[in-house]
């Protein structure tokens, strides 16, 4: 046929199956024609109308105006209904664009659509079994491909499930919004997307429990989408390139008694499917280049608060990075002190920028392992008050550190912890004058080494290397080596203090012990012990020159009486001794062992002292070493 054309003509298709109609208002052919073994051709095709319907058994379409053409489509106000077994589809659609697609390609085996645009679509779907698609639809004998499509400014509403099971996703109307997809192939037993992106302002996503929102923006990409059925299952597998979300309020999620809050999550490359979307554990095992993140992160116990900064995971590098993070109890100190019957410390850390290399959480989710191969902190804070005010809980035995970390319930293998410009700082209130000592370590630098508890060996030990500041005056250096096959955990420990007055340590003795340093140099101090968890020995080479001390009353904010002065005379000139060139004090103490491991070592370190500014005597502490190797 050549040179067809009409105008304002009503045309009707009606069989058994579907009903067709439309209002021509005008049309024009150059030419039709049916080759014998081949599909219709037109060409130069034009046709304009308005008021059109299809409908069959399951679907039903209405539309106002449209005008089509070879290479372009255009229809207005477009209401698709479709019902089947599996669920009910509304799709409100005020502009359909096609272009660069021939109108013959509507009549040949596959159907291929170029570019489709839908401006502002109102889209819901409400599943009935939770599934997309359930059977194999045998009436479907055409593939469908659309090259590009894009949805601009959509509102989606998809409802999947029972009503008592229902989840729900919704993408209100936000403007700017856009969906855009690329080679998807419509096939009757499989759909396939080369890549979806979706870029909105607000989604709403609802489960059984929770109700999950995102008013800030939501940018997701993914691409390699499969949507298959064999049988009565439907299957899917994804790439996740790329999901940034936001929310004004950040989101909340329940993670057994305890929630953890992120103010944004942020994911790249992260193989998904049908079988590991509901266990996140599975994710990063199968994406060996995922990239999970966000910018803060809050995780709340019953008993502490955890606060992280920057937090990012890449599972290629196996690298845990945080800008910061902060370690307190949830109650604030005083009322922490007054919930505890007996002494306990107020312990709180932070730190900038720390890095675990070689962390692999998917052995942590599913081992349930920590397996590090290198940590480092960066100026970590760790503060710690004790009130000497309530009784100490006797009878309850400390750990040695070895023996603390072989009692971890998961496994553990940290090969080293860097600290760089770290601080300690211990603050103590006395029991009666009821002020305060502090005890500060400050510059720290040095390593932790092997903390481990699985396929320990004989050899093996924990290592503690540090340099720093004592009081933010003396620089020291401490060793430690502590065994864990020994079976008394034992230990060797070395500490060195560079020559300094010894007036520094005022602001810790005066208020705890009443005694105060008035004149002191130290000329050299250098300690070695070994121990275990009963005993320590060793020696110490304290030197020093001018030692002089007074006896306070209430840490010296009271006036001393002539009793208490004369009684600081006493001791400087009976019991301590102004100088000390070259003698060696012997170390020994018998550990106390409901007391910390912390403990033991400032009782080791005093011990050496006091034997050598002559409070203590060698002779003694020769006999207590000779009669503890007697009982071995």
């Amino acid at each position: 046929f050549n040179n067809i054309s009409g105008k304002n003509t009503h045309f009707s298709f009606i069989n058994k199956s579907l009903q067709f109609t439309a209002n021509v208002t005008n049309l024009q052919i150059e030419s039709l024609q049916k080759p014998a073994d081949k599909p219709i051709e037109i060409n130069n095709f034009n046709l304009n109308g308005k008021g059109i319907t299809f409908s069959n058994a399951t679907t039903k379409i209405t539309g106002d105006n449209f005008a089509l053409s070879d290479n372009a489509q255009r229809l207005e106000n477009i209401h698709i209904e479709k019902s089947s077994y599996t669920g009910t589809l509304v799709m409100d659609i005020p502009s359909v664009q096609l272009s660069n697609g021939s109108i013959n390609q509507m009549a040949s085996k596959g159907i291929n659509l170029k570019n489709i645009l839908l401006t502002s679509p109102k889209i819901k779907y409400k599943s009935q079994n939770n599934v997309l698609l359930k059977k194999a639809d045998t009436t479907v004998a055409r593939a469908l491909k659309i090259d590009h499509l894009t949805m601009r400014e959509p509102q989606i509403d998809l409802a999947f499930g029972q009503k008592e099971q229902q989840k729900t996703l919704s993408i209100p109307y936000s403007k700017g919004s856009e969906i855009e997809a690329d080679d998807i192939v419509v096939l009757p037993a499989e759909i396939k997307l080369a890549t979806l992106n979706i870029k909105t302002r607000k989604v709403q996503l609802s489960g059984i429990e929770r109700i999950y929102s995102a008013d800030e923006g939501v940018d997701l990409k993914l691409s390699k989408i499969i949507i298959s059925k064999a049988e009565d299952v439907t299957k899917w597998t994804a790439m996740l390139n790329k999901l940034d979300v936001k929310n004004s309020n950040g989101f909340t999620f329940d993670i057994k008694q305890n929630k953890l809050f992120l103010k944004d999550i942020n994911i790249n490359n992260i193989s998904l499917s049908s079988g590991s979307i509901t266990k996140p554990e599975q994710l990063l095992g199968a994406s060996r280049n995922g990239i999970i993140s966000t910018s803060e992160a809050k995780f709340s116990t019953k008993n502490s608060i955890w606060q992280l900064g920057n937090v990012s995971y890449d599972a290629g590098a196996l690298e845990l990075s945080l800008a910061s993070i902060s370690y307190r109890p949830s109650m604030l100190r005083d009322s922490f002190i007054s919930s505890h019957k007996y002494q306990v410390d107020y312990f709180n850390f932070n730190s900038a920028n720390v890095k675990l290399l070689g962390f692999d959480l998917n052995k942590y989710f599913n081992g349930h392992s920590v397996i590090i191969k290198r940590a480092n902190f960066l100026r970590p804070l760790i503060t710690i008050y004790r009130d000497k005010l309530p009784p100490f809980q006797e009878g309850i035995k400390k750990p040695l550190f070895t023996e603390k970390i072989k009692t971890i319930s998961v496994p553990v293998s940290i090969s080293q912890i860097d600290i760089d410009d770290g601080k300690v700082s211990y603050t103590e209130r006395n029991e009666k004058n009821r002020l305060e000592g502090n005890l500060y370590l400050t510059h720290i630098n040095g390593s932790i080494a092997n903390i481990s508890n699985r396929a320990i060996q004989q050899q093996d030990s924990l290592s503690l290397n540090f340099k720093g500041l004592l009081q933010n005056n003396a620089p020291f250096e401490l060793k430690l080596n502590e065994s864990y096959s020994s079976p008394l955990y034992g230990f060797k420990m070395g500490l060195k203090i560079e020559p300094t007055s010894v007036l520094f340590l005022n602001p810790l003795l005066e208020p705890l012990s009443n005694v105060k340093f008035i004149a002191g140099h130290i000329d050299k101090f250098d300690m070695y012990a070994t121990g275990n968890d009963n005993t320590a020995e060793g020696e110490m080479k304290f030197y020093y020159n001018n030692l002089h001390i007074n006896l306070i009353k209430n840490g010296g904010l009271e006036k001393p009486g002539f009793l208490r002065k004369r009684a600081s005379d006493f001791v400087n000139f009976f019991f301590i001794r102004d100088n000390n060139r070259s003698r060696t004090g012997l170390i020994y103490f018998k550990r106390l062992k409901d007391r910390s491991f912390f403990n033991y070592m400032n009782k080791i370190i005093f011990s050496g002292v006091a034997t050598s500014v002559g409070a203590k005597s060698n002779s003694s502490y020769r006999k207590d070493i000779s009669d503890n190797k007697q009982e071995k």
